[in-house]
């Protein structure tokens, strides 16, 4: 059965599929393009594995979230690439975006409660469930680690204005970083909060320093680093905060991205209809990236004619950062 979405290593060596870096040969068998097609539509398969973020104090462990489309089940779970165990830590309501694991030990997630969302955290072990927000849309959680403080973006309209909003675990204080926020794709990393953001119009992709704010966050604070052009589909900050991993999701310059503090992009795979890597986290020693991957197929009639319907499937996978090797992470 399939859903529709809206259009808008020891243990490693022997439990993960693998698959050759991408090319930028579009008649390979593993990344291809799709025919045109007067309409499409994009449907999921059942069981989806999304969104993954690692343990900052430990390279051998992610968390993710589980998605049954049949049975309408979402569970947060954490996962060891050493021992392979799988921990579920929450069988909830809709899960919406990407977890975010912080050194205190917490995982911060958003749910789907109706028409609001909120954030919510739980320990590591399964314990303490919480919800964290309390009023509309609270989206993008992440930890300012140096401070046991959780950030997160919030609309007090539901998306006319967003804010960027920060407590701390033991604090019914919210303090308003910024009132220019524009949601979407967030890292941390040393304070340096990573972000794509429209500047007279010009999307770039820079900084705000938390350790240098004296007030709320302002446009001239923002650090730009590049205005590679493109949908983003997921970003994060490499180990060393010299250079950051940016996912590429559409247009003809889809594709992983490495980009330095100086500007300079380096294309490292090239996307196409089939494939495409989405919301990621690199790993504390910077050797791995995991990421959702999504390959998409389409629907065909018994004429074994394209339909217009696009299939897509999420799996985890992870990235070596040196040698760009692929490896499936067998979840089910």
């Amino acid at each position: 059965m399939r859903y529709c979405l809206v259009v808008i290593c020891l243990f490693l060596l022997s439990s993960c599929e693998k698959d050759e870096p991408i090319k930028d040969d579009l008649s390979s068998g593993n990344c291809r393009d799709f025919p045109m097609m007067a309409r499409t539509f994009f449907t999921e398969s059942r069981f989806q594995y999304k969104a993954p973020c690692f343990n900052p104090e430990n390279p051998n462990e992610f968390v993710y979230y589980y998605k049954d489309n049949e049975q309408r089940i979402y569970q947060l779970i954490t996962y060891n690439l050493e021992t392979g165990k799988k921990t579920i830590l929450t069988n909830t309501d809709k899960i919406y975006g990407q977890p975010r694991w912080g050194s205190s030990g917490w995982i911060a997630n958003t749910r789907k409660q109706g028409y609001v969302d909120h954030i919510f955290i739980v320990k590591e072990n399964g314990d303490s469930l919480s919800q964290f927000t309390s009023v509309t849309a609270n989206l993008s959680p992440f930890w300012n680690n140096s401070k046991n403080e959780l950030l997160w973006t919030h609309s007090p309209d539901l998306g006319a204005e967003w804010y960027l909003l920060g407590k701390t675990l033991y604090s019914e204080d919210v303090d308003t970083l910024s009132s220019i926020w524009g949601g979407g794709a967030v890292d941390i990393s040393n304070g340096k909060v990573l972000h794509k953001k429209n500047i007279n119009g010009t999307p770039f992709y820079g900084y705000f320093n938390l350790s240098d704010r004296v007030d709320s966050l302002t446009d001239d604070e923002f650090v730009k680093i590049s205005n590679l052009k493109g949908a983003t589909g997921g970003i994060s900050w490499h180990s060393s905060g010299s250079f950051f991993y940016v996912s590429h999701v559409g247009g003809d310059n889809r594709g992983l991205y490495k980009v330095s503090l100086q500007g300079a992009s380096e294309r490292l795979m090239r996307y196409c209809d089939t494939k495409r890597y989405s919301i990621m986290s690199c790993s504390s020693d910077g050797k791995y990236i995991v990421a959702e991957r999504i390959d998409s197929s389409l629907g065909l009639n018994e004429n074994n004619q394209p339909t217009g319907e696009i299939i897509e499937e999420s799996s985890i996978w992870l990235i070596d950062t040196k040698t760009l090797e692929e490896k499936k992470i067998e979840l089910n």
